[in-house]
């Protein structure tokens, strides 16, 4: 059995360099051991398995940390750009608020309107892959992040938002800066670049906004302003707070999804050579990639009332974590779950989160991957990895900075 003081070394090691190159490991050990873990330096318990994260996920007895439970428990948070995006936006709203901000969004990602995106996002899978060949035609080693799991994800969600063509390029490392607030070690200086890369991103979208209701666009952003300045009770400061979270969310988890499951391809040549032999399986294969290595991490909760999780107590108020990336491991719930299948059945995972809070933009995101995974190895037969890759320094946005590949 492993003891408090080992599970708390084990949860400031997720959060180390060591946790970033590989938190499956230490997942398993804590999920075995402790599946429900307390740190009290952090003052957060952690869930580990499938059953306890999707309760926490669905249950109404846990909220999400609202500006109401920010200005009762984190003195001077508004003095930070960032800590204000975070609790004041619909990832951390609870109803009524969040039903009301959600009933407006959700009718730019009907199964209709991606339906309607597959042959935008067919181009702009075609346009990446040009430049990949174009980058890497006489044989060099490029990155695969910079030329295409950037630029493909930031392309669809800024065209679906409104973001021109050319202000799309800047996005990258402004929006690492603010993932990283999304874990819960962190630094001052961290912290800093956060706020900054906030403060910048908010200046752009206020711009863009006057922009917009100036001169109205086939886009999201002004149909949100039409609705603003219509009959819902949409404030200036929610719509640039809407349109910042789906932009930056859009393609931010999408980026990190894409480049993980180039990497869980290329080491699993077996399934590589299943997903080439038949098309098909590629939907197959971006749902074993959530799973196996997702993109998102961690989920927080703030329990509602006192309650009781695999016999530990929680009191009301806690502050409740669950990992997702151990949750999609837990044997309990996927046979073999260290073991990458793209023909896995019944395979849900709990990546996309779940209850009220489930991603609005996954869909938009699987059918990236489907089309990308389809047409890169087609296209290039003798795709490789060239070279160490190099994780992101962050565990609750998991993905690749590096990605060095040849064709």
């Amino acid at each position: 059995m492993t003891t408090a003081v080992d599970v708390e070394s084990a949860l400031l090691t997720l959060f180390s360099p060591e946790g970033h190159a590989n938190p499956y490991p230490i997942y398993d050990a804590l999920r075995d051991s402790a599946p429900v873990s307390f740190h009290s330096g952090l003052n957060v318990y952690f869930l580990t398995r499938y059953a306890d994260v999707e309760a926490l996920l669905g249950s109404p007895d846990f909220r999400t940390p609202d500006e109401e439970w920010a200005d009762a428990h984190k003195p001077g948070w508004r003095d930070h750009p960032a800590s204000v995006f975070m609790h004041t936006s619909l990832l951390y709203r609870n109803p009524p608020d969040h039903s009301r901000l959600r009933r407006l969004v959700s009718k730019a990602f009907t199964a209709r309107r991606i339906e309607a995106l597959r042959p935008h996002i067919e181009a702009d899978v075609k346009r990446v892959l040009d430049a990949l060949e174009e980058a890497g035609a006489g044989g060099e080693v490029v990155d695969f992040q910079d030329i295409v799991s950037f630029p493909l994800p930031v392309s669809v969600i800024g065209d679906l938002v409104g973001v021109p063509k050319e202000d799309q390029g800047q996005w990258r490392w402004l929006v690492d800066d603010m993932a990283k607030l999304f874990d819960p070690v962190l630094d001052d200086e961290t912290h800093a670049k956060a706020d900054k890369a906030c403060e910048t991103i908010f200046a752009y979208f206020w711009e863009l906004l006057a922009k917009r209701r100036a001169e109205p666009q086939d886009d999201l952003l002004s149909a949100l302003i039409a609705t603003r300045d219509g009959t819902d009770a949409l404030t200036d400061d929610e719509l640039v707070n809407l349109v910042t979270l789906i932009f930056g969310a859009g393609f931010e988890t999408t980026t990190g999804m894409l480049g993980n499951g180039i990497h869980a391809l290329l080491a699993n040549p077996d399934q590589l050579d299943l997903l080439k032999a038949d098309r098909d399986l590629a939907a197959g294969a971006v749902t074993e990639v959530i799973r196996y290595d997702g993109s998102a991490q961690m989920v927080l909760r703030i329990a509602g009332r006192d309650t009781r999780i695999a016999g530990v107590d929680i009191p009301a108020g806690a502050i409740v974590t669950g990992f997702l990336g151990a949750a999609n491991r837990d044997p309990e719930r996927f046979e073999a779950p260290g073991r990458f299948d793209i023909r896995r059945a019944a395979n849900r995972p709990l990546t996309f989160g779940g209850g009220i809070h489930f991603c609005m933009g996954s869909a938009v995101a699987k059918v990236q991957g489907e089309i990308l995974y389809n047409e890169l190895f087609a296209r290039f037969p003798g795709f490789r990895l060239a070279g160490e890759p190099r994780r992101r320094s962050v565990l609750a946005m998991r993905g690749f900075d590096h990605l060095p590949i040849t064709l």
